[in-house]
C-alpha cells in the first residue's frame, strides 16, 4: 500500500472502531491487522473469527457477475489446456519440458487474465505421484502421464483451478487407461469429498493389484 492508502485506511479505520467493534480478517493482510491492533489494543478478536465464518459464509452463495468470472476463468483455462495439449510434440524434445508446460500455460493465463491464480503444477511421469510437486524441472518422455493442476487468474482475481491427467504420446497404455477409469469411476455429481476420497483410493488399490498381475503376464482368462 502507498503512504496515502495507509492513512486514509488508518483514518477509517479510527472512525469506525469508535462508533462499532473493529474486526479485520487477521489472515488477510498482517499490516492491516497491526494497524487494527494499534488503534484499538483491547478489541476483541473473537470479533475476527465472527468476520472470517460470516465472510466464508458468503462466498457460498455467487451473483449473475461472479457466475460469469468464474465461467471466463474456466473457459480461459480450458484454452491454457489446450495448448499445452498442442505444444506437447515440442514439449517432449525439452530436457526440462515441465517448465515449458508451465511456460504455455502461463502465456494464454497472461493473455486471457491477469496471471496465473497459483504455482502451476506439471508433474509428468515419477513427479506425477509427488503431492503438489511445483518444481517443474523434469522432462516430458513419450509415454507419460502428465498431470496438470492450473488455473487462470483474471482482473478480477476470480480464478478456476482445473487438473487433468493427459497421456503425452496422445492415447494412455492399456495400464494407464485402466487406474484412470478407476479413478474417474469413484466420482460423480453430489459426491461428499471425502467419500470421493475414500472411494478413490479403494478403487486404486484394487485396480493395482489388477494391473500388477496384467503386466506380469498373470492377467485373470489368460
Amino acid at each position: 500500500m502507498t503512504t496515502a492508502d495507509v492513512a486514509g485506511l488508518n483514518e477509517a479505520l479510527v472512525a469506525a472502531s469508535a462508533t462499532a467493534p473493529l474486526a479485520v480478517l487477521a489472515d488477510a493482510d498482517p499490516a492491516v491487522t497491526a494497524l487494527a491492533d494499534a488503534i484499538a489494543p483491547g478489541r476483541d478478536r473473537a470479533d475476527d473469527v465472527r468476520l472470517a465464518d460470516a465472510a466464508s459464509a458468503l462466498r457460498l452463495v455467487k451473483d449473475a457477475w461472479e457466475v460469469g468470472q468464474i465461467r471466463t476463468a474456466a473457459a480461459a483455462t480450458l484454452a491454457g489446456f489446450e495448448d499445452v495439449r498442442d505444444r506437447l510434440p515440442r514439449i517432449v524434445g525439452h530436457p526440462r519440458g515441465e517448465r515449458v508446460v508451465e511456460g504455455v500455460f502461463w502465456a494464454r493465463a497472461r493473455e486471457l487474465g491477469n496471471d496465473v491464480g497459483y504455482d502451476t503444477i506439471a508433474a509428468a511421469g515419477e513427479h506425477a505421484c509427488r503431492l503438489h510437486w511445483s518444481d517443474d524441472d523434469g522432462p516430458v518422455r513419450p509415454g507419460d502421464l502428465l498431470l496438470l493442476d492450473a488455473g487462470v487468474e483474471l482482473d478480477s482475481l476470480y480464478t478456476a483451478d482445473v487438473t487433468r491427467t493427459i497421456p503425452v504420446s496422445g492415447r494412455f497404455t492399456p495400464a494407464q487407461r485402466q487406474v484412470y477409469d478407476a479413478v474417474l469411476a469413484a466420482a460423480g455429481p453430489g459426491v461428499p469429498f471425502r467419500a470421493l476420497h475414500e472411494a478413490a483410493v479403494a478403487s486404486v488399490v484394487h485396480t493395482a493389484d489388477e494391473v500388477e498381475a496384467w503386466v506380469a503376464g498373470r492377467w485373470p482368462g489368460r
